[in-house]
């Protein structure tokens, strides 16, 4: 399990975080906006939803995730490879080479090195190299993704990795491509912004079953988000809150693999990639002795957590992803 399937379970385990994150769950009053309209309003649509196929939606969304880092890579100096290297999506094709028992020249493997490349190239070019070159590879990370996280093979192996992408879906990114530079790179990112990809919280992640967020940009944690929904969800403030508090449990254990406990998180956000809009809470806003009353008790069910229960070792996503996969003939094996 992660912390995302423990905000969105329903064991006593999950219930126990839950209410952990509830207690000091930043409020809906005190969010803002970048472009100063009221937060999780009905905002003007950019990108419409409407995919003939309820798992494209999720192909689509995990996709973004990879091309967003990558646009913002090209952009800045520092930690640029991060935007290629350590994917989750290899681990998909670890379980792909497993099951299937690939070579080194198997077409699967020779389709992931070529989509590194062209991410590579994409990230080191100083004149520019067009997004949409690097869209099929993405939606190809994506769905390798979606293999670790369910921890099962689609069953058309040849039309989900091997065929060439769906249009719609290539479509749709296109989209959210344009938007995300022109409402969010081209506004927040600089050359010299300090960017963390993929941020990790070490140990105590560790003890929950993993948690990495989105990325780590000038002392704000952004959590990127396709769906077309817009309202407040405390799940989906959990998520951002339950991040900084396992960062903050970093800084208190003085975690060496966590990065992020040499950098100040002032600020938590969503961006919503249909809508080009930014929702922010400000760290300040909460009192220190509140923010710690909330890492301690955090930190008190981590540590009680002498080892992993079995709910734990249950696959994050699994689930959604095995009934998303089962729509419209897309099966698990």
């Amino acid at each position: 399990m992660s912390l995302t399937s423990l905000i969105n379970g329903n064991s006593s385990h999950a219930k126990q975080f839950q209410e952990i994150l509830r207690q000091h769950l930043p409020a809906k009053t005190n969010f803002l906006t970048y472009s100063n309209r009221k937060a999780f309003s009905k905002y003007e649509i950019k990108i419409p939803s409407s995919f003939s196929n309820n798992y494209f939606s999720s192909v689509a969304g995990t996709a973004f995730d990879y091309l967003a880092r990558t646009i913002i890579a090209q952009k800045v100096t520092n930690n640029k490879n991060q935007a290629y290297t350590e994917l989750i999506a290899e681990e998909g094709l670890s379980i792909l080479k497993m099951r299937r028992g690939l070579n080194t020249n198997n077409q699967f493997l020779m389709k992931y090195d070529n989509g590194i490349q062209l991410f590579k190239d994409f990230v080191h070019s100083k004149n520019g190299v067009d997004i949409k070159k690097i869209i099929p590879a993405a939606c190809y990370f994506a769905r390798l993704e979606h293999i670790f996280r369910s921890n099962m093979l689609p069953k058309d192996i040849k039309e989900s990795l091997i065929d060439d992408e769906n249009p719609e879906i290539i479509r749709d990114l296109e989209g959210l491509c344009n938007v995300f530079l022109d409402t969010f790179v081209n506004d927040i990112v600089g050359k010299e912004s300090y960017v963390i990809f993929n941020p990790t919280f070490g140990d105590a992640a560790e003890r929950i079953g993993g948690a990495d967020a989105d990325i780590f940009i000038d002392g704000v944690l952004y959590d990127f988000k396709t769906s077309k929904f817009t309202g407040y969800n405390w799940k989906h403030i959990a998520q951002l809150w339950g991040y900084y508090l396992l960062y903050r449990i970093a800084i208190l254990n003085d975690d060496p693999e966590v990065d992020l406990i040499k950098k100040n998180i002032f600020r938590i956000a969503i961006y919503r990639a249909r809508y080009g809009e930014i929702e922010y809470f400000n760290m300040n806003l909460m009192s220190e002795d509140e923010i710690m009353n909330a890492v301690n008790n955090l930190n008190g069910y981590i540590v009680n957590l002498k080892a992993k229960p079995s709910c734990l070792n249950a696959n994050p996503t699994g689930p959604l992803l095995q009934h998303l996969f089962s729509v419209d003939g897309y099966g698990f094996e």
